[in-house]
């Protein structure tokens, strides 16, 4: 039987909260692999806090996660950081918040 939307999103979730969540044991350059596998790896544009920023390629990306995280540590929350709560909103067959 195929998944629904609503398993996906649930399995996405538990993975990046899971990705995230190695960042006290990796480091920031492991971590940083394992939370950008969870985007496209090409051609990816993210608007974000008034930013947009570009990533064409995987090593471009996983540069870019590693700076972020790094930036989290530099400001003093680290990397200890795991999910507490999240809600999935299915929008369409093909579509889930």
């Amino acid at each position: 039987m195929a998944a629904t939307i609503r398993e996906k999103a649930e399995h996405h979730v538990h993975s990046y909260a899971k990705a995230v969540a190695t960042g006290t044991s990796l480091g920031t350059e492991k971590t940083a692999e394992a939370i950008h596998s969870h985007y496209i790896q090409e051609d990816f544009i993210s608007f974000t806090h008034g930013n947009t920023s570009f990533i064409n390629s995987t090593e471009a990306g996983q540069l870019g996660t590693r700076r972020y995280l790094d930036k989290w540590i530099e400001v003093g929350l680290g990397l200890n950081i795991r999910l507490a709560s999240h809600r999935i909103e299915v929008v369409s067959s093909g579509s889930a918040l």
